[in-house]
């Protein structure tokens, strides 16, 4: 009876970093496509006014308010 819990929790456990490992690819591949576009077109102008606007557009992009990773971006 020990094993078998013993078992459930490390399915469990696998269960939990296999979302975890999904979620980071998802977060990367949301990045990776989007700014990638973004600073293509705005960054002919001066670089300081490119950002400024980045940093205005990022939030309302994704609604969750993730600032950190627009930051990231730039």
């Amino acid at each position: 009876r020990k094993k078998k819990q013993r078992k459930k929790k490390q399915r469990k456990k696998k269960q939990r970093k296999k979302k975890q490992r999904k979620k980071k690819q998802r977060k990367k591949k949301q990045w990776s496509t989007r700014p990638a576009k973004m600073s293509r077109t705005e960054i002919p102008e001066s670089t300081q006014n490119t950002q400024a606007e980045d940093a205005g557009k990022a939030p309302g992009t994704n609604i969750g308010g993730s600032s950190g990773e627009g930051k990231l971006v730039l």
